[in-house]
C-alpha cells in the first residue's frame, strides 16, 4: 500500500495572499486559500508528488489542522507520511501528545530546500490551535501580531510550533496528503553506523569525566557496545576533538534515523545534518536545550560552566537546541549552570 507524502511548498504567501487565494477574508479564507496553494503545488510542473488530496497543516479558532486532516479523509485520521526524497517523515500525529518526527519536513514539492525558515501554523507539539498566536485568527497582516511557526529543519515540538513569527511575513506551507491509512517505518540503518543520542542526569560540576560516565552508563543501559563521549567543548578543546571521525560510517539515532550521512558530515562549523539528537536511550524525546558550551562544534569553548566543574547560578554555559539541526543543535543562546541537564553522547 502506498503511504502519504508531505512536503513544504516552494512558494510563501502572506495572509493577504492566502485570503485572496481562497476568496474571501477572515480565517475560513486564509484556510482554504492554503488548501488551495497546497493543491496547486502538488500539481504544478516538475512537482515530485503523486495525484492526490493534499491538505495544508494550519489551524484556526474553528479546526485545528489535526481535524482538517482527519475531515478529508472521511472524518477518520490518515497515517505514513513520506518526504519526495523517500525518507519517512512521520507515522501518526496524534492529538494531545507530541509526533514521532522522523526526518524533518524540509523538502519542497520540488525535491529542494525551504524558501523559509518558519512555515505558517499556529498549531503547537500537540497538534492544537493556538489561539492567543494566530495572527488575530488570521484576519492581521501587521507587524505587531504574531503566529505560532513551525521549523521545516527542526524535529520535536517544533517541527510544528515552539516559535513565533510576526504576520507581515510572507511563508510556505506544510502540505499532507490525506488519501491513506499506511504505516512508515525506517529503513535499517547500515550495518557500520556509529549511534548517537542524549543522555539526562548529568551535572556539570562532575567534569568532563562525569559527562563521559553518564554517556556510558546510559549506552550500557541500551545494551550498546562501543565508546561512548559527550560532545562537549572545554576552554582549551572543541567538541568536534574529542572524535576520530571515519568519513565513512553513518551517525546513527538509536530509532533508526539517520543523522550525519557520514560522520564527518556532523564535526564541520555547519554541520550536515539529515535529523536532529533529540532521541535518548529510552525512546524518549527532548524539546529543550543541551549543555555544549561552544559557539559552534569545532570551536573551542566559552561558557563551559568551569569547564564543566560549577553547577551554581553564577556559572554560566552556551547551550544548544536538541529539535534542531545544523549549528542550532549546538549553539543557541548562553545561561546558567542550573538550566538543564542534558547533554549529546557519540560513538567514537
Amino acid at each position: 500500500m502506498p503511504s502519504n507524502f508531505a512536503f513544504v511548498t516552494s512558494q510563501t504567501f502572506s495572509t493577504t495572499a492566502l485570503a485572496t487565494l481562497g476568496a474571501g477574508t477572515g480565517a475560513d479564507a486564509v484556510l482554504r486559500g492554503a488548501d488551495k496553494a497546497c493543491a496547486q503545488a502538488a500539481a504544478a510542473s516538475g512537482a515530485l508528488v503523486p495525484a492526490g488530496t493534499y491538505v495544508a497543516w494550519i489551524s484556526s479558532r474553528s479546526q485545528d489542522a489535526l481535524a482538517r486532516l482527519a475531515a478529508a479523509h472521511a472524518g477518520v485520521a490518515p497515517r505514513g507520511w513520506s518526504r519526495v526524497d523517500g525518507r519517512p517523515f512521520v507515522d501518526q500525529i496524534p492529538a494531545g501528545n507530541l509526533a514521532h518526527i522522523y526526518y524533518p519536513l524540509a523538502v519542497t514539492e520540488l525535491g529542494g530546500a525551504p524558501p523559509h525558515v518558519w512555515v505558517w501554523t499556529a498549531t503547537d507539539a500537540t497538534a492544537a490551535h493556538v489561539s492567543t498566536s494566530d495572527c488575530m485568527n488570521w484576519a492581521s497582516a501587521a507587524t505587531s501580531d504574531y503566529s505560532v511557526v513551525g521549523i521545516p529543519t527542526a524535529g520535536g515540538s517544533n517541527w510544528t510550533g515552539g516559535v513565533a513569527g510576526t504576520c507581515d511575513n510572507a511563508l510556505p506551507l506544510y502540505c499532507l496528503q490525506v488519501d491513506h491509512a499506511t504505516p512508515v517505518t525506517v529503513p535499517a540503518a547500515p550495518a557500520n553506523a556509529k549511534r548517537v543520542f542524549m543522555t539526562s542526569g548529568f551535572s556539570p560540576s562532575t567534569g568532563l569525566a562525569g559527562a563521559d560516565a553518564a554517556c556510558a552508563t546510559d549506552a550500557q543501559h541500551a545494551g550498546l557496545s562501543g565508546t561512548f563521549r559527550a560532545a562537549l567543548a572545554t576552554t582549551t578543546a572543541s567538541a568536534a576533538s574529542r572524535f576520530h571521525p571515519t568519513g565513512t560510517r553513518a551517525f546513527v539515532r538509536l530509532d533508526g534515523v539517520v543523522v550525519a550521512t557520514v560522520d564527518s558530515d556532523l564535526f564541520q562549523a555547519s554541520p550536515k545534518m539529515l535529523a536532529p539528537i533529540n532521541v535518548d536511550t529510552s525512546g524518549n524525546f527532548s524539546g529543550g536545550s543541551v549543555y555544549f558550551g561552544a559557539t559552534g562544534i569545532t570551536q573551542v569553548g566559552t561558557n563551559t560552566c568551569s569547564d564543566w566543574t560549577d553547577a551554581s547560578a553564577a556559572s554560566m554555559v552556551t547551550l544548544g537546541t536538541a529539535n534542531y539541526t545544523g549549528t542550532g543543535a549546538f549553539y543557541g543562546f548562553s545561561d546558567a549552570c542550573t538550566r538543564v541537564s542534558v547533554i549529546y553522547c557519540l560513538e567514537d
